[in-house]
């Protein structure tokens, strides 16, 4: 280790004596040997001026000067500096010493221990000097502790200057950025530093996707200069859990506001036939209707009680759907039969409207294996909605074709159409396009979800298709033929 004298080179020593014992004071330490640079002061304004961090020893003799021990010590403290300080009385007080040596002076001397100075001086230096080689020894060795944890931290950690110029990235930072170290050290980090910084930013990657990282900013000390830590932590999961949680919420919502909305739609239509049925009773069984009027009145009582039976048994059929105690009744089934006398009952129906009903029906299809009433009912229930969302002299166009391994059963009609927020929503429980769907066409609406749910039984699929209101819709139902369809597993998924 080099001695203090080499180590400092010229010490930079400021005197705070009158002139004529400073120079003294500076030849008796060049005799010793000590190389200097130094000034001296005497007053305060130039003990301010020349007081800074590149000095080396501070040298303060009060007498015959206008700043005193405790004004230079004072002043000292306030610049928060760490230069040693000599101080020289001209009395042995030791009440002066030990005030002196509290508020921070590294030694004090009397006038009558002046040749001491030199060895003293070297004293204060080299204890000086140690504490620098350890300050610098603690500051590696921090710095050191500070790169391994920063290293091996799993979130990003990067380091920039104060003009946001990268100095150290590490493995986190490269893998979530994407770079290579050369990439990023020395070239600027891309996007303003601020102290205090936290925000989110999004990070684009290779693949088009964009990682959403949560950025810290601190202010740390870096190799000897002020610098930025940031600090990037991958959040993307988090931000997806989030939007996941705010739909499944919003959708459970839907659900509970759709469940308040067929509960109101289920007693208005559950109302709606008892009115006539009642009325008509009434008026029956007063005796003043004559034997024409007694049989319209029985006709309408038959007609609102047949309707308020399907009512019930959709409600019925729902509830054995949702237990899971729906099952189906499987045999080999001709798909074109059951389309045509489900053509045949809608007949009437359609002529009323004076609604065109086209088809295309291959009878080749093949067969299938399913439950026949079942299978009216899904082909029923397409085409009657088909009819009433129609309007009058409008068109329904009905293909049956093969399809590789499926048949494939296609209505198509120029009628209402459906909004696209709701095409996804069409086959789902408790949900209608609009509040006023039902009360204008009737029905509890929860024909298409039974569809959907009897097709799947079958092992089959049904899709809706529609540009949007008052431009038609499309429902595409595919079963497996024969040969695709087995027996024993439909058995098995509908028991």
């Amino acid at each position: 280790m080099k001695s203090p004298k080499s180590a400092f080179e010229k010490i930079k020593l400021l005197i705070v004596q009158d002139c004529y014992s400073a120079a003294a004071t500076v030849s008796l330490l060049i005799e010793a040997g000590f190389e200097l640079n130094w000034q001296q002061v005497s007053t305060e304004a130039d003990y301010l001026a020349h007081l800074n961090a590149n000095l080396d020893l501070i040298l303060v003799d009060d007498y015959q000067t206008q700043l005193t021990t405790t004004e230079a010590l004072k002043l000292w403290i306030k610049h928060k500096l760490t230069i040693p300080v000599l101080i020289i009385n001209g009395e042995a007080n030791i009440s002066k010493a030990v005030t002196a040596i509290k508020a921070g002076a590294s030694n004090y001397l009397t006038t009558a221990e002046m040749e001491r100075l030199p060895l003293v001086v070297e004293q204060v230096l080299q204890e000086q000097f140690n504490f620098c080689v350890q300050l610098r020894r603690c500051i590696h060795e921090s710095e050191q502790q500070l790169q391994k944890l920063i290293t091996e931290n799993p979130d990003g950690i990067i380091v920039v200057d104060e003009q946001g110029v990268v100095q150290f990235v590490n493995p986190a930072a490269l893998k979530l950025l994407q770079k290579s170290t050369t990439q990023l050290l020395g070239e600027s980090l891309g996007f303003p530093v601020v102290n205090g910084d936290y925000l989110e930013v999004d990070i684009p990657q290779s693949q088009g996707q964009i990682v959403i990282a949560q950025m810290r900013v601190s202010q740390i000390f870096w190799q000897g200069m002020t610098a930025y830590l940031v600090s990037l932590r991958d959040i993307t999961k988090l931000k997806q859990a989030e939007e996941e949680r705010v739909k499944l919420l919003e959708e459970t919502q839907a659900a509970n506001r759709a469940k308040d909305e067929f509960l109101a739609v289920l007693s208005h239509e559950l109302r709606t036939p008892l009115n006539p049925i009642v009325g008509w009773s009434q008026l029956i069984s007063g005796g003043t209707l004559n034997q024409t009027q007694i049989q319209q009145g029985i006709e309408i009582i038959q007609r609102n009680a047949m309707l308020q039976a399907q009512l019930i048994e959709d409600i019925l059929e729902l509830s054995r759907i949702i237990r899971g105690k729906l099952q189906l009744e499987v045999s080999k089934v001709d798909l074109s039969k059951i389309v045509d006398n489900a053509l045949g009952n809608l007949h009437l129906a359609a002529q009323a409207k004076s609604i065109e009903i086209i088809t295309h029906c291959d009878r080749n299809v093949g067969l299938v294996y399913g439950d026949a009433t079942r299978l009216q009912q899904i082909i029923w229930n397409l085409l009657s909605n088909a009819v009433k969302f129609t309007p009058d002299r409008g068109r329904v166009e009905v293909t049956l074709k093969k399809s590789d391994r499926t048949v494939q059963l296609q209505v198509k009609d120029n009628g209402k159409g459906i909004e696209p927020e709701f095409l996804s929503h069409v086959f789902d429980y408790f949900c209608q396009a609009e509040n006023v769907t039902s009360r204008a066409f009737g029905g509890l609406g929860l024909g298409l979800a039974i569809v959907r749910h009897l097709v799947e039984l079958h092992g089959g699929s049904v899709t809706a298709h529609s540009d949007g209101i008052g431009q038609g819709a499309t429902f595409i139902i595919s079963l497996p033929t024969n040969n695709s369809f087995d027996d024993s597993s439909s058995e098995e998924s509908l028991s």
